[in-house]
């Protein structure tokens, strides 16, 4: 079962994520309502729910690798490529996927 997923982009409004939001330990895809360009560095401070895998303020840091216009939405989707994660971060980011149901296709096949 997938829990609601609500993104704050710096002073944006809240997003809102549809059922295709997608989280694991390569990365993140979201939409937002304005476009992130490509192959910009940002760092995320991340929150799960209370009493699931990620860790509370977890920050992490990645890399733009699209953003796309989703005309049937309104809003831009957007694929963020974590970088350098430790390998116990990884693995909670692992076990948080799998318990919200956010998991990609290519994490659920290993």
């Amino acid at each position: 079962m997938q829990r609601e997923v609500l993104v704050f982009s710096g002073a944006d409004a809240t997003e809102k994520q549809p059922e295709t939001f997608r989280f694991c330990p390569l990365g993140v895809q979201f939409y937002s309502r304005e476009a992130l360009p490509e192959f910009q560095q940002l760092e995320m401070d991340l929150k799960g729910a209370e009493g699931m895998a990620l860790p509370s303020g977890s920050r992490c840091e990645g890399v733009v690798v699209q953003s796309q216009f989703d005309a049937r939405r309104g809003l831009y989707r957007n694929w963020i490529l974590f970088l350098d994660l430790p390998e116990e971060l990884r693995r909670r980011f692992h076990c948080f996927a799998k318990e919200s149901g956010s998991l990609c296709p290519h994490c659920m096949n290993f």
